[in-house]
């Protein structure tokens, strides 16, 4: 189901930060204002500063150690108190300074045993390292590690199956760690994870080929990425943290292009994950579905999921995003396609701007509240499209798999403001115990065709002050707003239902076409609210046809996109609700 307001203007929804409308009225669609917040800098969200160290990738061979391996044996240039001890294949290093490491080892490893304070540095420096029986890198004491990988080079970090240490990682520290450079780290965990911190994690800049036979990246404490190239795929979890304590278990990114493919959620952190100005794909389930047991959400935080730019393009096979605390989208673009819901919060859900595109989904918004007040949704759903304050996993059938466990009760709030809306459902498009606003904007919405369902379904005020709303289906009773609304109302009543792109338009006293709708399904009656709609005036009804090259089929279609057909009824609109039949 294609939207007018949509169509016209996705690109640059997803790559202006700039003002933008639809219509002669600039109240039925402003968004993306530049009072639109605007984040750059993750360890606003994180408290997690990158130093200097973090971010430097330059080396001096005169004040580097150099490390040279191979399978027959391992040598350095280092003095005697250097600080590394060579025992067969193995390395330890126990001093802080830079250590470049050059060659190919087949069945070694590195492991950091360092009690002094500084920064104990290993530069990758096309080094191959694998470890047969253990982590190939593993950090077991230190006041900080950085590994760089090294201008244009290639670098391999990898664990054997036969690995039988506790971490069962390729790479495994117990201390704080930063992978940085502009070379090329890959990293396999081949018999569990490919890397596990115990404290915080970093990744800057770079190009980085990750392999989980479990999970890909594990860290405690926290996990943040600023730029660079990441390539991960996983059995498990691809970027994942396990810390409840307040203000860990984050996961940060900031600028930088991410591939994950992972069998379960793509994104996992049990606090709150940030993302900004990047440019995202997840994959998860392998192409499962959930009656195959399979439960893997593109994100999935224990706290909020916030958004500010870039784009996010979600495959899932259970929930595309999942927050157990609140979701907020400020600017950019996510388009996602779920196998279970859309976007869920056990809080509330806030869009300040941006395009939202939910191709597939059970339901598509599930909250406690839903505050809309910029940017372009299109949400097509075989459930809700949204549900605000209904029970339980409102799409959650019998004890499947993939139920989230959150009861929701009281009362809640849908509010449209400088949005524009589509959704289409085969159930109720908004079903909100408690009320429903439209501020202003554009809301085009169509309800399922089953007895019982409707496009709009509300328990408390339905209040419209401004705006354009469309909504449609087939409904034994309809929800119209409350007497408080401040725009009039038309009710469009069909003695049978309608093929799906029937075309409803209505023309004022002057002849002039102010309204054609256009459902992409069946419908007996459209609910019609427009500025237009002038207490006492007198307007016509008309059938019409949607010409062969029209653009848009479905939604609010232009005027010189119908043929106009006949008249069905002459009508005068009263103040509030007019029924026209």
């Amino acid at each position: 189901m294609i939207l007018m307001c949509i169509s016209a203007l996705f690109l640059s929804a997803c790559n202006s930060g700039g003002a933008q409308s639809v219509g002669d009225n600039n109240d039925v669609v402003q968004t993306q204002s530049t009072t639109v917040l605007q984040e750059t800098d993750i360890t606003k969200f994180t408290n997690d500063q990158f130093d200097g160290a973090d971010l430097y990738e330059d080396w001096s061979k005169s004040k580097t150690t150099i490390i040279t391996i191979n399978d027959l044996g391992i040598s350095h240039d280092g003095t005697e108190d250097s600080g590394i001890k060579i025992e067969g294949k193995h390395i330890t290093i126990s001093k802080a300074g830079d250590f470049a490491i050059n060659g190919v080892c087949e069945d070694g490893s590195i492991t950091v045993d360092c009690d002094q304070p500084g920064i104990v540095r290993i530069i990758m420096d096309n080094c191959s390292m694998t470890n047969q029986s253990g982590s190939a890198l593993h950090i077991e004491k230190a006041e900080k590690v950085v590994v760089t990988a090294s201008f244009e080079t290639s670098n391999l970090l990898a664990d054997g199956t036969a690995t039988d240490d506790k971490a069962g990682a390729a790479v495994y520290s117990k201390e704080n760690l930063t992978f940085n450079g502009s070379g090329t780290m890959t990293i396999y965990g081949n018999r569990k994870d490919a890397v596990v911190c115990d404290k915080n994690l970093k990744f800057t800049s770079g190009t980085y080929n990750i392999n989980g036979k479990d999970n890909g990246v594990v860290a405690s404490q926290g996990i943040t990425l600023k730029n660079g190239c990441y390539n991960l795929q996983s059995n498990g979890a691809g970027f994942k943290t396990t810390s409840t304590n307040d203000a860990e278990g984050y996961i940060g990114i900031e600028t930088g292009s991410y591939s994950i493919t992972s069998g379960g959620n793509a994104l996992e952190a049990k606090g709150s994950i940030y993302y900004l100005n990047g440019s995202l794909a997840l994959t998860t389930g392998a192409g499962a579905t959930l009656s195959d047991g399979i439960v893997a959400k593109g994100l999935k935080a224990g706290g909020n999921f916030e958004m500010y730019g870039g784009s996010a393009q979600i495959q899932s096979v259970d929930d595309a995003v999942y927050a157990n605390g609140s979701v907020k989208i400020a600017t950019g673009c996510l388009n996602a396609s779920a196998g279970d819901d859309g976007i869920v919060a056990g809080e509330n859900i806030e869009i300040l701007g941006g395009s939202i595109v939910l191709s597939q989904c059970v339901e598509g918004f599930e909250s406690n509240g839903v505050s809309l007040t910029g940017g372009f949704i299109d949400i097509n759903a075989t459930s809700d499209g949204i549900n605000v304050c209904g029970g339980n996993d409102g799409s959650a059938k019998e004890e499947r798999v993939g139920i989230n466990d959150f009861e929701r009760s009281g009362e809640g709030e849908v509010t449209i403001s400088q949005t524009c809306i589509n959704i289409k459902s085969d159930a109720d498009a908004i079903d909100v115990v408690g009320s429903l606003t439209v501020e202003s904007g554009a809301a085009y919405i169509r309800g399922g065709q089953a007895e019982g369902n409707n496009s709009i379904d509300c328990s408390k005020d339905y209040i419209i002050t401004s705006g354009n709303v469309n909504a449609a289906g087939v409904e034994s009773e309809v929800i119209t707003p409350s007497d408080a609304s401040k725009q009039n109302t038309v009710v469009l009543e069909y003695s049978d239902v309608q093929n799906p792109g029937t075309v409803a338009c209505i023309k004022n006293s002057k002849d002039e076409l102010i309204a054609c709708f256009s459902p992409a399904s069946g419908f007996t009656k459209a609910v019609i609210s427009k500025p237009e709609f002038k207490d006492g005036e007198k307007y016509s009804w008309y059938t019409a046809t949607i010409k062969e090259d029209a653009v848009t089929k479905y939604g609010e279609i232009v005027s010189e996109d119908v043929n106009l057909g006949d008249k069905i009824a002459d009508f005068t609109v009263e103040k509030g609700v007019t029924i026209v039949k």
